[in-house]
């Protein structure tokens, strides 16, 4: 009897159901029963908790600021934030309260920081390359595979990579592979050939193929842009 799975399953339920029957696995990876599928969802649950106590915790301490506050907490307090939207965008359920949320703080965070770098032009200008570079980031997030990848205790064991790596659809399979520089798309490539080895008769497997291609063009496109010696 196969595992029944959340609609909007967490990072943890989310792996297994990638894994469930899924031929880019070994065999033992891809038997997926329903108290495996209960375990997982349960950690999640526990994981959407702390997370939930720790955004009231960051709105607690903000509305407790005094007056004139020392520039320290203030960037303490926006990593704690970038952190929580981080793991935000891997928890399961709509979560799209709690990063609207969070983004507002972290706007008004960001803000208060301008403000007391207002004299300083070079200051400005790194906060400026700073935002730029938070807005590629959160895009990035809003892709599943991303926030489960860069999750500190993602569910993605290394040895599950490649096979994590091709069950993605085309859009996901290209923000992930965006991640990457040229030389480590290279050991993806050469990873996702192995593992694709004796396995042309499956046509299951027709879309690992079409993310191998892809990678092959991206992998001819970095050899095209590379600098001459």
């Amino acid at each position: 009897m196969n595992p029944l799975f959340s609609d909007k399953p967490g990072r943890r339920e989310r792996h297994l159901k990638r894994k469930f029957k899924n031929r880019l696995f070994a065999e033992d990876a891809r038997r997926v029963d329903q108290d495996m599928v209960n375990l997982a969802r349960e950690q999640d649950d526990q994981e959407l908790l702390a997370f939930s106590e720790a955004f009231q915790q960051v709105l607690k301490t903000i509305a407790e600021l005094p007056g004139n506050v020392d520039s320290q907490i203030i960037l303490d307090l926006k990593d704690r934030i970038d952190r929580l939207y981080e793991q935000v965008c891997g928890l399961g359920g709509d979560r799209t309260a709690e990063r609207e949320g969070l983004a507002r703080l972290h706007g008004a965070i960001s803000q208060a920081i301008r403000e007391g770098a207002s004299t300083d032009p070079q200051a400005l200008a790194k906060l400026d390359e700073e935002a730029q570079a938070r807005e590629l980031h959160w895009q990035l997030l809003d892709t599943p595979i991303v926030a489960d990848l860069l999750f500190p205790d993602s569910p993605i064991n290394p040895d599950e990579l490649i096979a994590t790596l091709l069950s993605q659809d085309a859009d996901a399979f290209a923000v992930a592979m965006s991640m990457f520089d040229g030389a480590q798309r290279q050991v993806v490539l050469a990873q996702a050939k192995k593992l694709m080895e004796g396995k042309d008769d499956d046509m299951a497997l027709n879309g690992a193929r079409a993310r191998v291609q892809y990678l092959e063009q991206l992998s001819a496109d970095d050899a095209g842009s590379a600098p001459a010696h």
